[in-house]
């Protein structure tokens, strides 16, 4: 991880090391793990600018989401992903299966060689995780 010694940071340079610490962790262990590397570097030189122009066309977490959900519109799963969205779940149970069917679409990307999307997986099966054990689902359960 970097260091940065210069505590004069514009917001600019702070929204390029936020973006730096969230790709870092996404893309470490992918074929895009040069680009972070060459960053990494341009940040600890103070290169704002220069490690911005190898960091922004990575999509962020979001843009994966967005992408991903592009590719489900045709499936069942869009319409409870839908359901969830807007609170609207029958039972806890729907939004589960909600939940587990994007993990696998998730990685079913994954297999398809988008390591990226390894956080996103991560972050399902934490709130999976949460939902499973948290008292309000497991009157429900």
């Amino acid at each position: 991880m970097i260091e940065v010694q210069d505590k004069t940071m514009t917001v600019d340079n702070e929204m390029i090391l936020e973006k730096y610490i969230e790709l870092h962790e996404m893309y470490r262990h992918t074929d895009k793990a040069n680009a972070i590397r060459e960053a990494e570097k341009l940040i600890y030189y103070e290169k704002y600018d220069q490690a911005w122009i190898k960091l922004k066309d990575l999509p962020d977490r979001d843009q994966l989401l967005d992408k991903l959900s592009k590719t489900l519109e045709n499936k069942s799963v869009y319409g409870t992903l839908s359901k969830i969205i807007k609170g609207k779940c029958d039972s806890k149970f729907e939004e589960m299966k909600g939940y587990t069917s994007l993990a696998t679409h998730i990685i079913i990307e994954m297999e398809k060689g988008n390591s990226e999307y390894l956080p996103l997986l991560k972050s399902v099966w934490r709130y999976v995780g949460d939902m499973m054990y948290s008292t309000t689902y497991k009157k429900e359960i």
